[in-house]
């Protein structure tokens, strides 16, 4: 069993970040405050919405790098890649 560190706040669950991801480009923190509070989900603190603004603009730098084949190791398929990309050009 986890003992608990006083003052320390749980992290979010994976359903508490799908919610609040989902929100984060249409939505100002207020809304999304707001919206959490109707829900089951704890009431954030103020830095709560910059921690995941961060980590959201990371993600999806990571997952667009993905997308473009910059995490292949094969050297050819990056190649290949790239001169497709070239060719739409």
């Amino acid at each position: 069993m986890e003992n608990k560190i006083p003052g320390k706040k749980t992290k979010p669950t994976r359903k508490e970040l799908e919610f609040v991801y989902e929100r984060l480009n249409r939505l100002s923190d207020e809304k999304i405050s707001e919206e959490m509070q109707n829900s089951k989900f704890p009431e954030p603190s103020k830095s709560y919405f910059d921690r995941r603004r961060i980590e959201f603009e990371a993600a999806k730098i990571v997952i667009a790098k993905i997308d473009e084949g910059a995490y292949i190791k094969d050297s050819n398929e990056r190649r290949k890649r790239h001169w497709n990309r070239l060719s739409d050009i």
